[in-house]
């Protein structure tokens, strides 16, 4: 028959009361940033009353609280869109980037967006957004990380998806291709390796064979599982051309599978993606499809770098070096090419994680070329030089004064 309606600022010990309600109700008065807790109980016929119900809290607006809700468009290899949600005091706002090198710019943008320009190909970037309330009040911190386009094809392209509806039972234990291994371990169906978190990748060299072993993990009773390999070896963002089924044993086991994989002499340079499969098939199963979904097993993404063969001047048991000047270098060096050089060359420079980050055509009879270092973060790069037949290759340490 009516409603009674109690409130009260979170923690005091006495309650406005409010008899005989009515919905909607408007509270009025209350003080801005501040929780509160209200309450209702129904009076019945017969004079009956029902229990108070559970408080249901809530906090008024008018707090500098932390931004929400950050979202990353547009992004390219040296720019990107950043936009979120802020509180409705704020009268704007502190936003640091900082690089891998610890360089770091702070922002201080009015509205709740910001454009992002001059920034590294294939860097990720660690954000922290706070908003600015009245004259000294500021937020807690939001964090937020994103990287740069202009890594290679592994992360510039979309491919397709795959992966299993369950890993409880069975998932990929181990991965190990040359002297590289990896651990994806359990959980989920799918796991992308891909977004740099893996300190190095694996090298795919054209005409190299490198061993590879993958093993399955079993949470009990083993089963039989068929793994097989895809490279996108031409980079253009499938598994459908010929030779990229890198790795498949023919048949399933309970045990670690290994074999070779085989590089092909016309691959592309740069990074690229690899996906390994396992799959429960069955006895009358298919082996695994790269862009399938199936029931159990596991799919994991990596990276991979596709890089120049060195293999013609080895075998000769010769090293050819680059003579790059000065080591280390923070701004400008100077690549001196082989001497009297007649064949039309590519120039490549490879970023510490294998990545290939500046690739062009050097004509033949150049004696040499600038490189402009000042654009990449410290570290160790590798840059070569390569003809049809030979190899030169050099390290050079960037570094900042």
């Amino acid at each position: 028959q009516s409603v009674n309606l109690r409130w009260r600022k979170q923690g005091d010990a006495t309650w406005n009361l409010v008899p005989g309600a009515t919905s909607p109700y408007l509270l009025s008065g209350l003080d801005a940033c501040t929780a509160y807790e209200i309450s209702l109980r129904a009076g019945c016929t017969g004079n009956l009353s029902s229990v108070w119900s559970e408080p249901r809290i809530f906090t008024t607006e008018g707090c500098c609280s932390t931004p929400v809700g950050i979202v990353l468009t547009n992004t390219a290899a040296t720019a990107a869109n950043l936009s979120w949600s802020g509180p409705l005091t704020a009268n704007g706002y502190r936003v640091s980037v900082r690089a891998p090198n610890g360089d770091t710019v702070v922002y201080l943008p009015v509205q709740n967006s910001l454009s992002l320009v001059g920034l590294s190909p294939c860097t990720n970037y660690f954000v922290e957004i706070q908003a600015l309330c009245g004259t000294d009040s500021v937020s807690g911190t939001a964090a937020f990380q994103f990287m740069t386009t202009g890594c290679g094809a592994c992360t510039d392209i979309t491919y397709c998806t795959a992966g299993a509806g369950s890993a409880k039972d069975e998932w990929i234990a181990g991965v190990e291709i040359g002297s590289w291994s990896h651990s994806p371990g359990g959980g989920t169906g799918y796991k992308n390796f891909t977004s740099g978190i893996l300190g190095t990748l694996p090298e795919i060299v054209p005409g190299v064979s490198l061993p590879i072993t993958l093993s399955p993990g079993f949470s009990g009773l083993p089963y039989k599982e068929h793994f097989r390999v895809y490279i996108d070896y031409n980079t253009d963002g499938d598994f459908n051309d010929p030779n990229e089924l890198a790795f498949d044993p023919g048949f399933s086991s309970d045990m670690p599978i290994s074999g070779q994989i085989n590089p092909p002499s016309g691959m592309a340079w740069g990074t690229t993606r690899m996906r390994i499969l396992m799959k429960y098939k069955g006895p009358q199963g298919a082996p695994p499809l790269p862009c399938e979904t199936f029931e159990f097993g596991q799919v994991a993404d990596y990276c991979v770098h596709l890089g120049p063969a060195v293999f013609s001047t080895q075998q000769r048991g010769e090293v050819r070096t680059l003579s790059v000047q000065p080591q280390p270098a923070n701004h400008q060096a100077w690549v001196q090419l082989p001497e009297n050089n007649p064949k039309l060359s590519r120039f490549f420079v490879a970023n510490p994680v294998g990545q290939v980050v500046h690739t062009e055509t050097i004509q033949p009879g150049t004696s040499g070329l600038i490189l402009d270092v000042a654009r990449y973060a410290p570290g160790l790069y590798l840059l070569y030089l390569k003809t049809e037949t030979e190899t030169w290759q050099q390290k050079l340490l960037i570094v900042r004064p």
